[in-house]
């Protein structure tokens, strides 16, 4: 659980960042079209974090093993793996954590598919 914990630190603490940078767009009088474009990340940003969340709560209730959290570990590994090496490059301190919690949610995708199909 702490892992999710942690992914869902780390995504909220990357919406806040957004959200400030959507604030300054606004007092500088950016264009709406870029503005706009934050808008969505940032609307990306929350549905991950709670994605990342519901996964938490699961974990917190020893419900992984379900297709439903199997499925949503995989995807977030893949949105924070594509994050990670699209965003800020494996090197980043950033994109690194991305990539980690990538693996944390792929290999906890895998360990719960390969219990339901021992069960």
């Amino acid at each position: 659980s702490f892992g999710y914990w942690s992914a869902t630190l780390m995504v909220v603490s990357m919406k806040l960042l957004k959200l400030k940078e959507i604030v300054l767009a606004f007092q500088s009088g950016v264009a709406s079209k870029d503005i706009a474009m934050s808008v969505a990340r940032f609307n990306r940003l929350s549905l991950l974090a709670l994605m990342i969340y519901t996964l938490k709560d699961a974990a917190d209730r020893d419900r992984l093993s379900g297709t439903t959290f199997i499925q949503l570990n995989y995807l977030c590994a893949l949105v924070l793996g594509i994050v990670g090496f699209l965003g800020g490059g494996v090197m980043t301190p950033l994109g690194g954590a991305n990539v980690a919690f990538a693996a944390f949610f792929a290999a906890n995708g895998l360990s719960s598919y390969f219990k339901k199909s021992v069960l």
